[in-house]
């Protein structure tokens, strides 16, 4: 059964929701457009791609370690223990990933 969140944060939420499929739209739209493709900087764009793109990749990591760590505890874990069990088991992840590439 899902519950119905109300609250004073529900209408900021949408409207940052709004917010940002607008502006991926206009982001799209532009490139329509001669004049504005050739103001563009590769510079900016390539900056501008990489943070968001760090941001996404933060967002997503940090709900994944939340998830070990809440997994860890209900295994019976101490928080302490279990904070650390999921570092570990990250940052060992991404030195397999690292090591599988080459």
């Amino acid at each position: 059964m899902t519950s119905i969140e109300s609250g004073s944060n529900v209408g900021v939420a949408f409207g940052l929701v709004i917010g940002a499929a607008l502006s991926t739209g206009l982001g799209a739209a532009a490139v329509f457009f001669p004049r504005i493709v050739k103001l563009t900087s590769t510079r900016v764009l390539a900056s501008s791609l990489a943070f968001a793109a760090g941001v996404m990749i933060y967002v997503s990591l940090l709900e994944i370690i939340v998830k070990s760590q809440g997994s860890f505890a209900d295994a019976g874990y101490s928080e302490g223990h279990s904070h650390l069990y999921a570092t570990i088991c990250f940052f060992g992840g991404v030195i397999v990933m690292m090591v599988s590439l080459y």
